[in-house]
């Protein structure tokens, strides 16, 4: 994954997810950052903030226990599920005042999901309703992240609807990618050869899930990171050849790369970049001039 050209985004989000999931769930990020949209990794990024006790969180109010056994406010003036769902679609006045809060929480709950249903109103406002330790996606924290999304859990705002429901729909795309992940057995089945003979090689290859784990996706404009070229490709070989670095229409981007690299690395002419040393574009544009000046 070192080897992946990862958007600022995509570091955040990975250096987020070791501080909140269990250690033993790690091999889920991986896979989950390579087909993830922008949105879900910023809710992964609030999420932290919220797991890690940097959102402000006062337990100074009076609370009491819901019957389903959840810490709430008392100044919290709970509605049933289908109150709050026909409010939300009911207009109640020509004010814009009041309709264009309303028309937010409105478009909010309609894109929640895809398909609105008796469930994903449930999850809309299980956090107002249940308490975190019983539902199923609570298993993916550690301790202490667990901990401190219960303590916002009880004692936040509880009409803070969006954020709420954002946590509920990260932890959830959270736990059925886990749940899509490929199991020990499933890896034997897909691996016959492995199956037979000590199982120390299958269990090592098993913990690297470099079987099934997609690569990460590419930015085009990002430099790709120079590897060793494959001996049994003969288009990469072709290319330490005399001649081997023109480059053809046909040549797809990364062969294109390495005979312009080769190109640069080879020839002598000066316009060609010369036999010096490999630098990039920005580098040859913007050069250190203080570090020339100070020898």
């Amino acid at each position: 994954m070192e080897y992946e050209n990862l958007t600022n985004l995509d570091i955040a989000c990975k250096k987020c997810l070791t501080k909140v999931l269990r250690p033993q769930l790690y091999t889920v990020i991986h896979p989950w950052l390579s087909t993830a949209s922008n949105k879900e990794k910023r809710q992964v990024l609030d999420l932290t903030k919220i797991a890690t006790g940097r959102v402000h969180v006062s337990a100074q109010n009076a609370t009491t226990v819901n019957v389903f056994g959840k810490t709430t406010p008392f100044n919290h003036n709970h509605q049933s599920l289908d109150r709050v769902q026909s409010e939300i679609q009911m207009k109640q006045c020509n004010d814009d005042d009041i309709n264009g809060p309303l028309e937010k929480r409105r478009l909010h709950f309609k894109d929640y999901e895809p398909t609105p249903s008796g469930a994903s109103v449930n999850h809309y406002f299980s956090l107002n309703n249940s308490p975190l330790k019983k539902e199923p996606y609570s298993k993916l924290l550690n301790s202490k992240a667990q901990q401190q999304l219960e303590s916002w859990q009880s004692h936040s705002y509880h009409n803070d609807h969006f954020k709420r429901a954002e946590v509920v729909q990260t932890l959830r795309n959270l736990d059925r990618a886990i749940n899509v992940l490929p199991t020990y057995t499933e890896h034997l089945a897909r691996n016959p050869k492995l199956a037979s003979g000590p199982r120390a090689h299958a269990l090592h290859q098993f913990s690297m899930k470099e079987d099934y784990v997609p690569p990460m996706r590419r930015i085009e404009s990002a430099p790709e990171v120079i590897k060793e070229a494959a001996g049994e490709d003969p288009e990469v070989v072709k290319i330490k050849q005399p001649g081997g670095y023109r480059v053809e229409l046909t040549d797809t981007s990364k062969i294109q790369f390495l005979k312009n690299y080769e190109r640069s690395r080879t020839c002598k002419v000066t316009m060609m970049g010369g036999s010096g040393a490999y630098q990039s574009t920005y580098t040859g544009s913007y050069p250190d001039w203080t570090a020339a000046m100070a020898k």
